[in-house]
């Protein structure tokens, strides 16, 4: 099946040290503890984390793009580390590379129409840059791409990921 996986490791909730009880420790529980205060504390950037992940359960409960059985076009660039895909009506970017910048990437999509942000990581709600403004329409050409019937131009940030809604 498909599913969201939330990694609960040292990048949330395990500011330090974290060692499972085991013979070596005396199966100690010391340093076996979760900090789940963490994720209200401002001051850090747990609390981006756990917007983040909230937002990313919403817009599952929104769009239900998991099990929404529809398994679309998809798209991987291996050398630029950019991929795209259509899951119902939702196209999904995601830029893996570290430091290139793409002003403008070319998709091929199924529908034509407009495409609405609805998610960016990149939003300053979870400390990212803002360069992805949720809201924001992109109209998709009618010119073949990829073996698709319409064309998507977008700016890709590096290492973010962003979801369009197909509005038509």
């Amino acid at each position: 099946g498909e599913a969201y996986l939330n990694f609960m490791g040292n990048e949330f909730g395990h500011p330090g040290k974290i060692e499972f009880p085991s013979e070596k420790n005396g199966d100690s529980f010391e340093f076996c503890r979760r900090n789940f205060q963490l994720a209200t504390d401002e001051m850090t950037r747990y609390s981006s984390l756990a917007r983040f992940d909230h937002d990313m359960l919403q817009l599952e409960r929104q769009f239900k793009f998991l099990n929404c059985g529809d398994d679309g076009y998809i798209y991987a660039d291996k050398e630029n580390r950019i991929v795209g895909f259509e899951k119902g009506n939702l196209f999904l970017v995601f830029n893996f590379h570290r430091n290139k910048l793409f002003d403008s990437y070319f998709f091929g999509v199924r529908n034509g129409g407009k495409y609405r942000i609805v998610f960016s990581t990149d939003d300053q709600s979870y400390d990212g840059r803002g360069r992805i403004a949720v809201g924001n329409e992109i109209s998709a050409n009618e010119e073949e791409w990829n073996n698709q019937k319409y064309k998507l131009d977008l700016a890709i940030p590096p290492l973010c990921a962003f979801v369009l809604q197909n509005i038509k």
